[in-house]
């Protein structure tokens, strides 16, 4: 009898104890940059990174090591769910200071997102990149209209003003459609910028002409960024075409709210403020700009479609998702049109010069044909040959200068010729790429000139 009073006794107590509440215990979440790093808790092996633990609430010694970096220790005092983000550092790493202000060169600078070798930093200027390794880097510094980058090998700590960056040309994959956040949001604005090229911000001053978000259906982006200073949001959601949201929480980092989450754009269509479209290729006999003026600075608009100003085309386009795999028989996402069984789809394209630019199956779409791809409209000059004032000399054409200065500038005219007092212009010598080329056949010169599309 004895016996079962005292097992009913520790039974009591057990359970007494467990209705207090028992042992509490919390999730200790350990990442390290690079991964794969060891884990130990008051020196006892624990496992790898990324790695989360459940402990009970308590004071505790981290210590993270991996082979060919410097070990880094923490003290973790656990009383609710923690996480801790270690970023090891080869042995001799050095700190590389971005002391990005006003210094009477620039006006006073919006903060940048800063990239090192390609990967976001989680950093926003001004800020210290601390254990970076010697040797060859990269660092760009992202804004809402402004990218510098600088080149530099790495032999000490250092420190680097905004004078000490190159100036970028502002790439078109950085423009995205969004809507402005700041009135659905937060204020003052916000703007989001993600990795690997594929931005999230709020539209502005003349970025219609590219204003594709550059992600392409059933692509996988890594969204990584940040969002500027003074924006009260703790996190907000991608709103598929269907309705399917997926939700991006932000975290509190040197001041800022970071975030990091991969997505994958398996609809096509418009989501919360952006449009995700398939992958358009277009088929010969299309001209792009290049095929007709040569390079230029903006590889997108090398790529676009050369339209004829007030003629219609039809061009189609063979549609791929964004992984390279063929569209077959399905909605394309605009224009109320489907791929056929071939995945190609046609189009009928009518452009003008200015700001209206294009009309695609009869809807306006400023410049922009489908998804990343552009049209841009040229207008062209046709003199016969038999009522022009032509010279020919040694095999060389020559038109009076003044006819030329209507397409080309005084720096694209190579080449001139005084005959009787009057200054001809080698058409053989005239440079393409700035927006202006001639064609000669027998009978004809054909000068072309691209429109000036954006304001």
């Amino acid at each position: 009898m004895k016996k079962i009073v005292s097992v009913l006794i520790i039974i009591f107590i057990v359970f007494a104890i467990s209705g207090c509440g028992g042992e509490r215990k919390g999730k200790l979440s350990v990442n390290s940059v690079p991964e794969g790093a060891d884990v130990y808790i008051d020196n006892v092996f624990k496992g790898k990174t990324p790695l989360v633990l459940t402990l009970p609430y308590g004071e505790y010694e981290l210590l993270v090591k991996k082979a060919g970096y410097d070990s880094k220790k923490a003290k973790v005092v656990l009383n609710k769910d923690e996480s801790f983000k270690i970023v090891l550092s080869k042995p001799g790493a050095f700190d590389v200071a971005l002391d990005i202000r006003d210094d009477g060169h620039y006006p006073k600078p919006s903060p940048f997102a800063v990239y090192i070798d390609g990967c976001f930093t989680e950093q926003v200027t001004p800020c210290v990149l601390k254990g970076v390794t010697p040797g060859k880097h990269t660092i760009k510094l992202v804004s809402l209209n402004r990218i510098y980058e600088k080149k530099f090998d790495l032999e000490s700590n250092v420190e680097f003003a905004l004078r000490d960056f190159k100036a970028l040309e502002f790439p078109v994959p950085y423009y995205a459609d969004l809507e402005d956040y700041s009135g659905r949001y937060a204020k003052p604005m916000t703007d989001i910028v993600f990795e690997n090229n594929k931005p999230y911000i709020g539209a502005c001053c003349s970025s219609a002409a590219f204003s594709y978000s550059g992600i392409f259906t059933g692509e996988t982006v890594n969204l990584k960024g940040y969002i500027r200073k003074g924006s009260n949001l703790k996190g907000f959601d991608i709103v598929f075409p269907s309705g399917k949201k997926v939700h991006i929480n932000t975290t509190e980092k040197n001041g800022v709210k970071v975030f990091s989450k991969k997505v994958t754009f398996d609809e096509v269509g418009k989501y919360s403020g952006f449009s995700v479209l398939y992958r358009a290729i277009p088929l010969s006999p299309g001209k792009t700009v290049e095929d007709l003026f040569g390079a230029y600075p903006v590889k997108q608009i090398c790529d676009a479609v050369a339209i004829p100003e007030n003629s219609e085309q039809t061009i189609r386009l063979f549609v791929t998702d964004g992984n390279g795999i063929p569209v077959i028989n399905k909605p394309i996402g605009k224009y109320g049109l489907k791929t056929d069984g071939n995945g190609i789809v046609t189009l009928k394209v009518k452009g003008k010069c200015g700001f209206e630019g294009l009309t695609v199956n009869g809807e306006k779409t400023g410049v922009r044909i489908y998804g990343y791809l552009l049209g841009w409209v040229y207008h062209s000059t046709v003199l016969d040959l038999k009522d022009t004032d032509v010279k020919y000399v040694n095999g060389d054409v020559y038109i009076p200068k003044s006819q030329v200065l209507g397409y080309f500038s005084e720096e694209d005219i190579e080449k001139t010729k005084t005959i009787n007092g009057k200054t001809y212009a080698n058409l053989d010598t005239l440079k393409s790429g700035s927006g202006a080329s001639v064609i000669i056949t027998n009978d004809k010169i054909k000068f072309l000139k691209m429109c000036d599309m954006v304001p």
